[in-house]
Parts: structure tokens; sequence; C-alpha cells
């Protein structure tokens, strides 16, 4: 019976070095985890807020940079009069002045050049509007991203600050 009890003991014994064993393993799981977490949302940072692409030597990424921090450029377009789409026979219109930020003087030549097709697509855009889509901040706000994208795809190279409406008479 002697070698029952001693069977018994190395049993539990047997039992707290799993224990321990597991929590051990359990442990460094755990920290691998927490480590292999911060590596990966390091690597997502550095790449989303731009910091890996300056790895390699390149000093553009500091002249945007510089850019983005300089004194914006204004370029005021033409004023744009436009009746908007209805169904009744007196439509009402829109008269806007837009001023364009952008960085580099180079920007204000490219917008001169294309200035013509910039002010006809923003035309044809207007006048597919209802009045109601203009109506209140959400309406100006989405007619501002409207109209960034719109002289981004004309002005394919063109470094956009932001959109400025000068005048916004809606009737």
């Amino acid at each position: 019976m002697a070698d029952d009890d001693d069977v018994e003991e190395d049993d539990e014994s047997d039992d707290e070095g799993r224990e321990d064993g597991g929590s051990k393993k359990k442990l460094i799981l755990i920290a691998a985890g927490v480590v292999l977490l911060l590596v990966v949302g390091g690597g997502v940072t550095a790449l989303l807020t731009g910091s890996l692409l300056g790895v390699g030597g390149d000093t553009e990424q500091e002249v945007d940079t510089a850019e983005l921090l300089a004194k914006p450029i204004y370029y005021q377009l033409p004023e744009i009069m436009v009746d908007l789409k209805s169904g009744r026979c007196r439509a009402p219109f829109l008269k806007l002045g837009i001023q364009v930020g952008v960085a580099k003087p180079e920007d204000v030549e490219l917008l001169q050049e294309v200035e013509p097709l910039i002010v006809d697509k923003l035309k044809i855009h207007l006048r597919s509007l209802e009045r109601q889509d203009l109506v209140g901040r959400e309406g100006a706000e989405k007619l501002r991203f409207d109209i960034i994208t719109i002289l981004n795809h004309v002005a394919r190279p063109l470094t956009m600050r932001h959109v400025l409406f000068k005048e916004f008479l809606l009737q």
C-alpha cells in the first residue's frame, strides 16, 4: 500500500508541474501576442503617417511636407451662374464664386491653362443638381467635395489644398 501512496503523491506533483508549465506557456503566448500586436500596429501607423516613405533617402517626402506647411496660394475662378435642374418653367439659379487654394505657383499656371475646361465641367455638374441638393451645410459641403473631385480630375498633377466659397447665392 505504501507504493499506492507514493503513486498518488507522484500524480499530484505531476499535476502541479503541468499547471505551472501550462501557465508559463500561456504567459509566453500572451507576451508573444502583445509583441506581435505592437509590431504590426506600429508598422501600420508608420505606413499610414508616411514615415516609411522616406526610408530610402528620398527627400521628396520632406519637400511635400514643407509644401503642406507653406501658406496656400489662392486662385480665383471666374464667377459661375447656372440654372439648376427643375421641372418648373422658372428654374432656380446658383451664383457661385470659388477660390482654389494650391501649394505651388506652378499649380496656379496649370489652373489658368485648364480654366475653360474646369468652368465647363463645373457648369455641367451644377446644371444636373436640384435646389434641394444644395440647401444647408450638407449641400454646401457635398458641393465642395464635388468641386475638388472635378478639379483633381481635370488638372491631374494639381496639388489641391482646399476650395473656398467666396459667393454662394442660391435662389
